[in-house]
């Protein structure tokens, strides 16, 4: 998802809200045992972010709540989330016990806060992945002894493709090493690294964001242990 702002001054409330679109299923319900995720690309723009949840007590949705301002001081994709069995992590709004207390709970917003003295007054932030996640401290995942498994050298092809101006690319190695992920132009120019260190074993992912690049065919190339893999994608603006 896409989201571009711009503050209105004559608003001294200074918050924005972005409701799921219609098309989602609000009403799914979920307890505190659960992490709300979301993948955000920054602006560096030095405003906040938060999530915001309807909260269901006695016999009806009575009430918000929130969680702590996260400021924007990056650029780029990264994971933010809301753990609701932190108490620490509820933060202040409208709420009159700014705590999770209600039986159950759902989605209501994104939620977008300004200070005239840091933040930018616009700019554009990217969301991807939203999601309800359980975490556990148990081990997951691990093969019996004489699995047939096999790891192989992968190169995906980036999704989705064409794109406007964020894509992903994810990639397979079969064995660890140093690992050069990198975007050229049609020309054989280097655009950008995406990827350059040690890595082990295993799939990755990463974006790719095109944004001040012009439309037309980038090609990503996967280097590691002798390996090299290529593959085509369109930018179309």
């Amino acid at each position: 998802m896409q989201y571009k702002w711009k503050w209105d001054n004559s608003n001294p409330g200074y918050l924005i809200r972005e409701y799921l679109p219609p098309t989602d299923n609000k009403n799914t319900e979920f307890d505190t045992t659960y992490v709300l995720q979301v993948y955000l690309f920054g602006d560096s723009s030095l405003n906040t972010f938060r999530f915001c949840i309807d909260e269901y007590i006695g016999s009806s949705w009575t009430d918000h709540e929130v969680s702590k301002w996260i400021t924007i001081d990056w650029y780029g994709w990264k994971l933010v989330e809301w753990k609701l069995s932190d108490p620490n992590s509820v933060g202040s709004w409208i709420s009159s016990n700014e705590e999770l207390t209600g039986s159950k709970f759902r989605i209501d917003s994104f939620q977008f806060g300004h200070e005239d003295s840091v933040g930018a007054v616009s700019g554009k932030l990217y969301f991807d992945n939203f999601r309800l996640v359980k975490k556990t401290s148990e081990l997951v995942g691990i093969e019996e002894e004489g699995s047939n498994i096999l790891l192989t050298y992968q190169l995906k092809q980036n999704y989705p493709n064409p794109f406007n101006p964020i894509t992903s690319i994810e990639y397979q190695l079969a064995e660890a090493g140093q690992v050069f992920l990198t975007v050229y132009n049609i020309l054989g120019e280097r655009v950008t690294e995406l990827v350059k260190e040690y890595q082990p074993a295993g799939q990755y992912k990463v974006f790719f964001d095109g944004s001040r690049l012009a439309s037309g065919t980038y090609i990503y190339r996967l280097q590691v242990n002798g390996t090299v893999l290529n593959k085509k994608m369109l930018l179309l603006k």
